[in-house]
């Protein structure tokens, strides 16, 4: 699909900039629920940021490539969780409700969701994992060359322990804070109007979701097709049950392709 794989990340980073001005502006215009929403972004952004810290530091990179990668990810999550959370407010759909509840002592919210959450989560996990099971063994993809040339081959080692683990629930945490808090509520708030406007912001987001996976696999549609189809299941548990329904899921299914990955990639 791309000769250059290197192509798309390039594009895709320039479209994950354009949202981060897109959530500055929204901040602006929303200069007390901003204030607010921030301190929430900074928290998460801290907790994600040492996370991160301790993981590069076990793998050993440089420490010019830390004191890079390590603000810009918070920056980043800071403004987007800030600017999601306006966006949920305005449509009026869950953003991060199990974290706004703990600090706010909104004890009704877990006493009536709960359950039928924690039901979700199993059962789309399930879902999920299975689906990915079946399209990899049946299609039998490989790692691509920019992964293994970039040294990131923890996916396909044959020794597991809580460093890659952690790495790839941070991924998780960082795909959900772009991909569903910010994104998927940017569009539903442009598509607000239109009857059934959210379902177009969750496949629009879903299709970005998977472009920003191209270069991972060699053969390019398997991981469009398996992260397209994620990322519809984890759309709707972010529209239904906010973001820490749709993290936990994408966790589960991180976790299993980390160990499932010996049998699945070649």
């Amino acid at each position: 699909m791309f000769s250059n794989p290197s192509l798309p990340i390039l594009i895709f980073h320039c479209i994950l900039f354009a949202f981060i001005i897109i959530s500055l502006s929204f901040m602006a215009k929303n200069k007390a629920a901003s204030r607010i929403y921030f301190v929430y972004g900074k928290n998460l952004a801290v907790v994600f940021a040492l996370c991160e810290t301790i993981v590069f530091l076990k793998k050993h990179v440089s420490f010019k490539f830390l004191l890079t990668i390590v603000p810009v990810n918070f920056v980043t999550l800071s403004i987007l969780v800030a600017g999601g959370m306006i966006l949920c407010r305005k449509i009026d759909v869950p953003s991060i409700p199990y974290l706004i509840g703990v600090t706010r002592s909104r004890k009704k919210f877990f006493k009536t969701n709960y359950n039928i959450q924690l039901i979700s989560i199993v059962l789309c996990s399930i879902f999920i994992c299975s689906f990915t099971w079946i399209l990899f063994s049946q299609t039998n993809p490989a790692v691509s060359d920019l992964i293994r040339a970039g040294g990131d081959e923890s996916a396909i080692s044959s020794r597991i322990t809580w460093v890659p683990i952690l790495f790839f629930v941070l991924i998780a945490l960082y795909e959900e804070i772009i991909f569903r808090l910010f994104i998927q509520s940017f569009f539903s708030y442009l598509f607000r109007k239109i009857p059934l406007g959210w379902i177009a912001a969750i496949i629009l987001t879903a299709a970005l979701f998977a472009f920003g996976h191209i270069g991972v696999l060699a053969t390019q549609w398997i991981k469009l097709t398996q992260t397209f189809v994620i990322g519809l299941v984890l759309g709707f548990l972010m529209r239904r049950y906010g973001m820490e329904t749709s993290f936990a899921v994408h966790s589960v299914l991180n976790i299993f392709a980390l160990y499932a990955s010996q049998q699945l990639l070649s």
